[in-house]
């Protein structure tokens, strides 16, 4: 059972992801400056950011009750992504800061055409949203089994701050 103590450690978190949101969305600009940090960022650590920004509460749900249900098949799913998106940071990552090309999507339209790009953006918009939706269901279960709130609203709740804290910057 979790007490005040663990309820406001919990808030504070939140807060202070909404307090990060509010300062930093004065430097965001654009585009670019939400993706690229403005290109202030090295190369290497916006690739380290790429490959953090694949993991979520999913990974800490989803890959061990998949190891619990068909053994070591759960972990070889998780870290099979490690060297590809190693190799992807090292082959790729340097060329596009210089290119300043800010995502793949982009290196797309510029290497082929817009038409390719716009095919590849509305193909992966289903999937992110399936993908999207696993998310916010596991972070869902992850408050409703730990904290006993109801997994609409655990959802719901954890939704809104995201969005909130991913619009301001």
């Amino acid at each position: 059972m979790l007490h005040a103590a663990d309820y406001a450690m919990l808030i504070g978190y939140f807060v202070l992801m909404l307090g990060i949101g509010v300062y930093f969305y004065r430097y965001m600009k654009g585009m670019k400056d939400y993706f690229t940090g403005g290109n202030n960022i090295p190369w290497w650590l916006s690739g380290v950011s790429f490959y953090m920004s694949s993991f979520s509460v999913y990974a800490f749900i989803a890959y061990p009750a998949l190891c619990y249900k068909y053994g070591c098949v759960g972990i070889t799913l998780l870290w099979v992504a490690v060297p590809a998106t190693l190799f992807s940071v090292i082959l790729f990552a340097r060329k596009w800061r210089r290119a300043r090309i800010n995502s793949p999507v982009e290196y797309l339209e510029v290497r082929y055409s817009p038409l390719l790009r716009q095919l590849f953006a509305w193909q992966g918009v289903p999937v992110k949203m399936v993908d999207d939706g696993l998310k916010l269901v596991s972070i869902g279960t992850f408050i409703s089994v730990g904290l006993g709130f109801p997994m609409g609203q655990s959802m719901i709740g954890a939704g809104l701050i995201m969005l909130i804290y991913t619009m301001m910057g």
